[in-house]
Parts: C-alpha cells; sequence; structure tokens
C-alpha cells in the first residue's frame, strides 16, 4: 500500500482528478491516467475501469479498459458478464458493492493472482440511471475500506463519468456534423512516431470479439490451412529482413517467428473456432494465452509474457483476416488502429505498403512494431484523439506524422501541398 497523502494535497489532487476527467485525449488514456491518480489520492493497490459492451453473441459485458496495479495484458482481455462477479453485481444493481475474495459472488479471474488484494470496493459509473461501467478498487489483506473511503471513491467516480459522457459528447457531435451534405474538415492531434507526410483513404481492422461476416463455424481445416498461410507469408517475411536489420531486431523477429510455428497454438485455434465461432473464438484464445500464464510471472518474465500477449493478439487478427479472404490493409490506404499493433501485425504490413498508420492508443518507440514500422519509413502517428468518433471506412485523409495532425476530409488545397512536397504517398 502506499503512503497516505496529507489533507492538502489530497483536496489538490481530488480536484485535477475532475480536470483530467474532461481532458480531450484518447478515452484509454484518460482513464488510465485517472486510475493512477486515484490509486494515490484514496489510496488503493489496484484500481480498474470496467466498460459496459454488447459481445459477438449479444452478452452484456463489462471489459476492463484500463487499470493500475495489475500487469498490460489484463487491460481488453479480462472480461465479466453483468451479474457475475461482485463487479458484475454492481452493474446489475447499479449500487455501491463491497466484498471480499471469499464472497459467495466474487469471480476469480485466471492470471490476475487478486488474491493478494482481496478487499474489494466496486462503483457503477451512472449517467442518467444508466450504468455505463463499474470502478473497482482493491487492497491487501491488511487494509480494510472505510466508510470515509467509501465516499471519498463515491465523489471520485464522477471524474470517470466526466471522461464517458465527454467521450460519448464528442461521437455524438462528430456523427452530426457528418450528416451534412458536404463533408466536414477536421484535424485531430496526435503523437509522431515514424516522420512522413501520406494520403490514404481510411481502412478500419475489424476487431476480434465483434459480430462479423464470418458468422457460421469454420471447417477445422479451414483454420488451420489460413493459420499456415499466415505463417508462411511471416516466415518469408522474417527472413527477408534479417540481413538488414541490427542484431538486437533480429533476435526478436527470430523469437516471434516460434510462434509461428506453434503447433499447439494452431490446434487451439482449430478448437476454439469450431467452439464459438472465428472472431469470438480468436478472440477467446487470445485473451486466454494472454492471461494463463501470468498466475506465476514476474520480473522481466511478465515483461516478455506482456510483449507475447500482443504477439498472439497480432497472429489471431491475421488469421481472422486470412479467412476473411481480405488483407488487413490494401496498398495506399492508411490503417486505423484503436490500440498499438503487435510485431507479427507490423510484419504482415510491411509487405502490404499501405500509406500511412493511425492509431487511437500510445504505442512505445522501443517496441517491436514501431521499430519494425520505423525500419519500413511507413508514417505513423499514435494517441489520436477522436480517431473513431471522426474518421470512417472510406474517408480521405492526409497523414502528417512530421508536425503530429491527422486531417480528415482534407482541402484540395492542403492535398496538392502535400502532394507538392513529394513526401505524400497513398492514393
Amino acid at each position: 500500500m502506499k503512503p497516505r497523502l496529507d489533507g492538502d494535497e489530497r483536496v489538490q489532487r481530488f480536484h485535477r482528478l475532475h480536470d483530467e476527467g474532461r481532458v480531450y485525449e484518447p478515452l484509454g488514456v484518460v482513464l488510465q491516467r485517472l486510475c493512477s491518480e486515484l490509486a494515490a489520492i484514496l489510496p488503493a493497490d489496484v484500481v480498474s475501469v470496467y466498460l459496459r459492451e454488447q459481445s459477438a453473441a449479444d452478452e452484456d459485458l463489462l471489459v476492463m479498459r484500463a487499470n493500475y496495479g495489475f500487469t498490460r495484458v489484463a487491460v481488453g482481455n479480462v472480461q465479466l458478464r453483468v451479474g457475475e462477479g461482485i463487479t458484475g453485481t454492481a452493474a446489475e444493481l447499479g449500487r455501491v458493492v463491497a466484498g471480499e475474495a471469499d464472497h459467495d459472488r466474487f469471480a476469480r479471474v485466471e492470471g490476475l493472482r487478486e488474491e493478494r488484494f482481496p478487499h474489494f470496493l466496486a462503483l457503477p459509473i451512472l449517467r442518467h440511471g444508466d450504468v455505463l461501467g463499474v470502478l473497482v478498487l482493491q487492497r491487501a489483506a491488511d487494509d480494510l475500506f472505510s466508510p470515509d473511503d467509501v465516499t471519498l471513491a463515491s465523489a471520485c467516480v464522477g471524474a470517470f463519468a466526466l471522461a464517458l459522457r465527454g467521450e460519448r459528447a464528442r461521437r455524438a457531435a462528430a456523427q452530426q456534423a457528418r450528416r451534412g451534405e458536404a463533408p466536414r474538415q477536421v484535424r485531430l492531434k496526435g503523437r509522431p512516431l515514424v516522420p512522413g507526410v501520406a494520403l490514404g483513404r481510411a481502412e478500419l481492422l475489424q476487431a476480434l470479439g465483434r459480430v462479423d461476416a464470418l458468422s457460421e463455424t469454420p471447417q477445422g481445416d479451414e483454420v488451420s490451412e489460413a493459420f499456415g498461410a499466415v505463417a508462411r507469408r511471416l516466415g518469408q517475411r522474417v527472413d527477408g529482413l534479417m540481413e538488414s536489420v541490427d542484431e538486437t531486431l533480429a533476435a526478436e523477429l527470430g523469437n516471434v517467428r516460434l510462434l509461428l510455428l506453434d503447433e499447439r497454438f494452431r490446434r487451439s485455434a482449430v478448437e476454439e473456432t469450431q467452439a464459438r465461432g472465428v472472431s469470438a473464438g480468436l478472440s477467446a484464445l487470445a485473451r486466454r494465452y494472454a492471461l494463463a500464464p501470468l498466475q506465476t510471472a514476474s520480473g522481466p518474465e511478465l515483461d516478455w509474457l506482456e510483449r507475447r500477449a500482443a504477439e498472439i493478439t497480432a497472429l489471431c487478427r491475421l488469421v481472422y483476416a486470412e479467412l476473411q479472404h481480405r488483407p488487413v490493409v490494401r496498398p495506399g490506404g492508411a490503417l486505423l488502429l484503436t490500440e498499438a499493433p503487435g510485431g507479427l501485425l507490423c510484419l504482415d504490413l510491411l509487405g502490404r505498403r499501405p500509406s500511412a498508420v493511425v492509431m487511437a492508443d500510445p504505442m512505445a518507440r522501443e517496441s517491436l512494431g514501431a521499430r519494425l514500422l520505423q525500419h519500413a519509413g511507413i508514417p505513423t502517428l499514435a494517441s489520436v484523439g477522436g480517431l473513431f468518433a471522426w474518421v470512417r471506412e472510406g474517408d480521405p485523409l492526409l497523414i502528417d506524422a512530421d508536425e503530429g495532425f491527422l486531417h480528415v476530409h482534407p482541402s484540395p488545397e492542403l492535398t496538392a501541398r502535400a502532394r507538392a512536397t513529394g513526401d505524400a504517398p497513398g492514393r
């Protein structure tokens, strides 16, 4: 447990917390920062935000979208049904629920080792009586939540509600603006990752676990063949890069290539897609591989497992795209992503010749994916606020990864200026 703040600093950080909830940045970034800040204010060992979402099977789910205290792998991979566990009960009832790890409603998530923090406080995030999500606080065994803690946490949950309301308002404003006859020109701020200026039409990467065109259960050999096609293609890409990259990057490429040779993973992919369908099956497989090994991992081993989890997700997406008979991105297209891509996905992009890559979430410059994009010189923007509120499939884009701006429906003058520089590939 971190030390408690003194009274004055606590009040100052409480007010700053609500200011943070109004910041116009990608929602995941804002929620993550709020979790870290609340962990210091209360204090708490673990702070998590679960958002209410619908699954491909139309289930009412709570998905962890931000967290302080657990491994990064947990975000996006931990899911509960509404009504399941202490968290799900808070969503179902729409009120604060406190409990312990031995509570009869407790739902254990494999890999999180939540027994280290057995005291739970779950607070619904409400808007006009509707539950948008749940804020969950956890503490170690020797530190119970007091009535004052519950009061303070209830006051702090408003900052998270502000962030969610702001995101919904921005999406509604964007939808309203898009109903006009003339496309609206919009400039969004991002963080340059790989410099360059490019033009291209927006192409979206299909998210796993959503309703999609692959509703029928595939034959087992279809999934196995798709896995084999992806493995051969990416294996050839790795071979082609080995002589042109430094030793560190070559070693990491060799490690991710081992995933392509994992027959146990291939068999698991067949089993999961046969049992659940393509999208839901591959999504469940990615979550299982991400969380299962975390039970005993720590230190450098945990860092390695976090990187491996990103690659597993990338591989599942590539197998999914192969089954759709649709490339991840067409030549000259600007690929839009929710989260930072893994190295395997970026390996695939190297052969697709996209004009640019743009994502809503941050991406570490030292990650394998970022270094591959840098090696290929593909202009890349990360941390783009409002990306999916303002951009739709097929929208013309100008990506300025020198200055850090994404122009949606750029003016003819801006487009001509970009082309005139000779540094604006794309369609």
